[in-house]
């Protein structure tokens, strides 16, 4: 089975296709001393599913978009270690956008400015966030983890305030 089809530069891979053991891609792009490095792809293994187009440093990604399995965009940003780091846009399951928003090391940056929006994909909220709860707003939606809505209501002082409904977990997403 082929391992490497590409372009060598000095007996190292400069660009070309890594293939995994069962013969399905698993990266397509540049290297730099035989490390992913520049503009790439790397796929899901055993598919030729895209699971991160974008831009490598030293075998790692630090600019671009991760994909679910179904091909739906998950995140598109800046990396760091494998972590969302610096400005980002986190989707929904169905492909809409769900916030855009600064991220340190993988978690949502405390206090930043950022964008949220509904389950239409439809911008709701651009202002100061902290830790992703909106400053004020009315009818905005907090989304857990998972995709499923939290709370959907009025925010004031980055607290639930006024009219809205609070959510158990629930089974079923939006």
């Amino acid at each position: 089975k082929m391992l490497f089809n590409g372009i060598f530069k000095e007996g190292k891979s400069a660009n070309g296709i890594l293939y995994y053991e069962d013969g399905s891609k698993k990266y397509e792009g540049d290297f730099i001393n035989n490390i992913y490095n520049g503009f790439g792809t790397l796929y899901f293994k055993g598919e030729n599913k895209i699971f991160f187009n974008g831009v490598f440093k030293q075998g790692e990604y630090v600019s671009g978009i991760l994909y679910n399995e179904d091909g739906r965009k998950k995140y598109e940003g800046n990396f760091l270690n494998g972590y969302y780091h610096g400005i980002g846009i986190e989707y929904l399951s169905n492909g809409n956008k769900k916030r855009k928003l600064v991220f340190k090391e993988g978690k949502v940056e405390s206090k930043c400015y950022g964008i949220l929006y509904d389950e239409n994909n439809k911008e709701i909220y651009k202002g100061l966030l902290n830790d992703g709860i909106p400053e004020k707003g009315k009818s905005l939606i907090i989304y857990d983890e998972n995709d499923y809505i939290l709370y959907k209501g009025d925010f004031l002082n980055f607290k639930y305030n006024g009219q809205g409904i609070l959510y158990f977990k629930r089974k079923n997403k939006m």
